[in-house]
Protein backbone atom coordinates (compact mmCIF):
# COMPACT_ATOMS: atom_id res chain seq x y z
CA UNK A 1 0.00 0.00 0.00
CA UNK A 2 2.88 2.37 0.88
CA UNK A 3 4.58 1.65 -2.44
CA UNK A 4 1.32 2.32 -4.29
CA UNK A 5 0.93 5.71 -2.59
CA UNK A 6 4.55 6.57 -3.38
CA UNK A 7 4.07 5.72 -7.08
CA UNK A 8 0.85 7.75 -7.24
CA UNK A 9 2.57 10.69 -5.54
CA UNK A 10 5.52 10.51 -7.96
CA UNK A 11 3.16 10.42 -10.95
CA UNK A 12 1.28 13.41 -9.59
CA UNK A 13 4.51 15.38 -9.14
CA UNK A 14 5.64 14.42 -12.66
CA UNK A 15 2.35 15.64 -14.15
CA UNK A 16 2.61 18.92 -12.19
CA UNK A 17 6.19 19.41 -13.46
CA UNK A 18 5.12 18.65 -17.05
CA UNK A 19 2.20 21.08 -16.81
CA UNK A 20 4.40 23.91 -15.45
CA UNK A 21 7.02 23.32 -18.14
CA UNK A 22 4.33 23.30 -20.84
CA UNK A 23 2.78 26.51 -19.43
CA UNK A 24 6.15 28.31 -19.37
CA UNK A 25 6.77 27.28 -22.98
CA UNK A 26 3.35 28.61 -24.07
CA UNK A 27 3.87 31.88 -22.19
CA UNK A 28 7.35 32.43 -23.65
CA UNK A 29 5.83 32.34 -27.15
CA UNK A 30 3.19 35.00 -26.40
CA UNK A 31 3.36 38.27 -28.33
CA UNK A 32 0.93 41.21 -28.27
CA UNK A 33 -0.90 39.68 -25.32
CA UNK A 34 -2.49 41.22 -22.26
CA UNK A 35 -1.50 40.61 -18.67
CA UNK A 36 -4.01 40.68 -15.82
CA UNK A 37 -2.47 41.13 -12.38
CA UNK A 38 -4.97 39.63 -9.94
CA UNK A 39 -7.93 37.33 -10.38
CA UNK A 40 -10.54 38.79 -8.06
CA UNK A 41 -13.98 39.91 -9.20
CA UNK A 42 -12.63 42.44 -11.71
CA UNK A 43 -9.81 40.22 -12.93
CA UNK A 44 -12.30 37.41 -13.60
CA UNK A 45 -14.56 39.73 -15.61
CA UNK A 46 -11.63 41.07 -17.64
CA UNK A 47 -10.37 37.53 -18.31
CA UNK A 48 -13.81 36.35 -19.44
CA UNK A 49 -14.20 39.38 -21.75
CA UNK A 50 -10.77 38.81 -23.32
CA UNK A 51 -11.51 35.09 -23.69
CA UNK A 52 -14.86 35.85 -25.35
CA UNK A 53 -13.11 38.22 -27.76
CA UNK A 54 -10.41 35.62 -28.55
CA UNK A 55 -7.61 37.80 -27.22
CA UNK A 56 -4.31 36.38 -25.97
CA UNK A 57 -3.81 36.98 -22.26
CA UNK A 58 -2.38 35.56 -19.11
CA UNK A 59 -3.12 36.09 -15.46
CA UNK A 60 -0.63 36.62 -12.66
CA UNK A 61 -2.14 35.32 -9.44
CA UNK A 62 -0.45 34.87 -6.09
CA UNK A 63 -3.16 32.72 -4.47
CA UNK A 64 -2.54 28.99 -5.07
CA UNK A 65 -6.26 28.12 -4.89
CA UNK A 66 -7.21 30.72 -7.51
CA UNK A 67 -4.23 29.65 -9.63
CA UNK A 68 -5.57 26.07 -9.72
CA UNK A 69 -9.06 27.35 -10.57
CA UNK A 70 -7.72 29.46 -13.47
CA UNK A 71 -5.63 26.56 -14.75
CA UNK A 72 -8.63 24.20 -14.58
CA UNK A 73 -10.55 26.66 -16.79
CA UNK A 74 -7.81 26.37 -19.41
CA UNK A 75 -6.47 29.90 -19.10
CA UNK A 76 -2.79 30.78 -18.97
CA UNK A 77 -1.68 31.72 -15.49
CA UNK A 78 1.51 32.36 -13.56
CA UNK A 79 1.45 31.62 -9.87
CA UNK A 80 3.54 34.45 -8.49
CA UNK A 81 3.82 37.94 -7.10
CA UNK A 82 3.12 40.72 -9.61
CA UNK A 83 5.58 43.00 -7.79
CA UNK A 84 8.45 40.63 -8.60
CA UNK A 85 10.64 41.53 -11.57
CA UNK A 86 11.18 37.81 -12.22
CA UNK A 87 7.42 37.13 -12.36
CA UNK A 88 6.95 40.02 -14.80
CA UNK A 89 9.76 38.73 -17.03
CA UNK A 90 8.23 35.24 -16.87
CA UNK A 91 4.95 36.76 -18.10
CA UNK A 92 6.83 37.91 -21.22
CA UNK A 93 5.97 41.51 -20.38
CA UNK A 94 8.39 42.84 -23.03
CA UNK A 95 6.04 41.56 -25.74
CA UNK A 96 2.74 42.47 -24.05
CA UNK A 97 0.27 44.99 -25.47
CA UNK A 98 -1.03 46.09 -22.09
CA UNK A 99 -1.50 45.30 -18.44
CA UNK A 100 -4.52 45.52 -16.16
CA UNK A 101 -3.60 45.83 -12.47
CA UNK A 102 -6.66 44.77 -10.46
CA UNK A 103 -5.42 43.62 -7.07
CA UNK A 104 -7.45 43.81 -3.85
CA UNK A 105 -6.17 47.12 -2.47
CA UNK A 106 -5.21 50.48 -3.90
CA UNK A 107 -1.85 50.18 -2.11
CA UNK A 108 -1.08 46.91 -3.92
CA UNK A 109 -2.19 48.39 -7.24
CA UNK A 110 -0.01 51.45 -6.64
CA UNK A 111 3.05 49.37 -5.80
CA UNK A 112 2.62 47.06 -8.82
CA UNK A 113 2.02 50.06 -11.10
CA UNK A 114 5.23 51.71 -9.88
CA UNK A 115 7.18 48.46 -10.26
CA UNK A 116 6.00 47.87 -13.81
CA UNK A 117 6.41 51.47 -15.01
CA UNK A 118 9.92 51.70 -13.53
CA UNK A 119 11.09 48.74 -15.61
CA UNK A 120 8.76 49.02 -18.64
CA UNK A 121 7.83 52.71 -18.98
CA UNK A 122 6.31 52.40 -22.47
CA UNK A 123 3.73 49.68 -21.79
CA UNK A 124 0.03 50.62 -21.58
CA UNK A 125 -1.10 50.15 -18.00
CA UNK A 126 -4.67 50.23 -16.72
CA UNK A 127 -5.14 50.24 -12.95
CA UNK A 128 -8.11 49.89 -10.63
CA UNK A 129 -8.69 52.12 -7.62
CA UNK A 130 -11.36 51.97 -4.93
CA UNK A 131 -10.86 55.43 -3.42
CA UNK A 132 -11.20 58.50 -5.61
CA UNK A 133 -8.30 60.20 -3.79
CA UNK A 134 -5.92 57.47 -5.00
CA UNK A 135 -6.61 58.03 -8.70
CA UNK A 136 -4.09 60.88 -9.01
CA UNK A 137 -1.48 58.82 -7.14
CA UNK A 138 -1.86 55.93 -9.57
CA UNK A 139 -1.53 58.29 -12.52
CA UNK A 140 1.61 59.84 -11.01
CA UNK A 141 2.96 56.30 -10.50
CA UNK A 142 2.59 55.72 -14.25
CA UNK A 143 -0.88 54.30 -14.92
CA UNK A 144 -2.15 55.41 -18.33
CA UNK A 145 -5.77 55.02 -17.20
CA UNK A 146 -7.35 54.48 -13.80
CA UNK A 147 -10.80 52.99 -13.34
CA UNK A 148 -12.86 53.28 -10.19
CA UNK A 149 -15.50 50.55 -10.57
CA UNK A 150 -17.82 52.17 -8.02
CA UNK A 151 -17.88 55.52 -9.83
CA UNK A 152 -18.14 53.91 -13.29
CA UNK A 153 -20.90 51.58 -12.14
CA UNK A 154 -22.73 54.40 -10.38
CA UNK A 155 -22.69 56.61 -13.50
CA UNK A 156 -23.97 53.77 -15.64
CA UNK A 157 -26.72 52.85 -13.16
CA UNK A 158 -27.85 56.49 -12.91
CA UNK A 159 -28.04 56.77 -16.71
CA UNK A 160 -30.07 53.58 -17.00
CA UNK A 161 -32.32 54.71 -14.14
CA UNK A 162 -32.99 58.04 -15.87
CA UNK A 163 -33.45 56.52 -19.36
CA UNK A 164 -34.14 52.76 -19.05
CA UNK A 165 -35.17 52.51 -22.71
CA UNK A 166 -31.72 53.63 -23.93
CA UNK A 167 -28.85 51.15 -24.07
CA UNK A 168 -25.33 52.44 -24.39
CA UNK A 169 -22.95 51.23 -27.08
CA UNK A 170 -21.07 48.91 -24.73
CA UNK A 171 -24.26 47.02 -23.84
CA UNK A 172 -25.18 46.62 -27.50
CA UNK A 173 -22.00 44.69 -28.32
CA UNK A 174 -22.16 42.20 -25.47
CA UNK A 175 -22.69 38.56 -26.51
CA UNK A 176 -26.07 38.48 -24.78
CA UNK A 177 -27.33 41.18 -27.15
CA UNK A 178 -25.48 40.04 -30.27
CA UNK A 179 -28.73 39.12 -32.09
CA UNK A 180 -30.22 42.54 -31.44
CA UNK A 181 -31.16 44.39 -34.64
CA UNK A 182 -30.74 48.14 -34.60
CA UNK A 183 -32.83 50.01 -37.17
Amino acid sequence: VGALFRVINEEFLQSQHFWKKNMKKRISKLKDHYIICGYGRMGAVIANELKTKNQKFLIIENDEKKFQQIRDMGMLCLNGDATSDQTLRSANIESASGIAVVLNTDQDNLFVTMTIKTIYPDIFLLSRCALEDNQSKLIRAGANKVINPYISGGHRMAEILIKPQVEDSISVVTPKNSKMKLT
